[in-house]
């Protein structure tokens, strides 16, 4: 019986989280200078935080496999 795990991330999704965090940077440094907005600075840092969580997740999940007793 194969036992699932983690799954491999894809260029793409990885790819994403770095523009993401280059603009979260870029948002950071124009929101300390009054040149970014509350609400946008804010939605990225969240988009880039919930990419780093999941990818944080799926490596711990390929050292702790989980049973699928649903399916997809």
């Amino acid at each position: 019986m194969s036992i699932p795990t983690g799954k491999k991330a894809k260029a793409g999704d990885l790819g994403e989280m770095q523009a993401n965090f280059g603009k979260a940077v870029m948002l950071l440094e124009q929101f300390y200078r009054g040149q970014s907005e509350l609400s946008e600075t804010l939605g990225v840092l969240n988009d880039v935080l919930s990419q780093v969580a999941y990818h944080r997740e799926n490596v711990i999940k390929t050292g702790q496999p989980e049973l699928e007793l649903f399916g997809d």
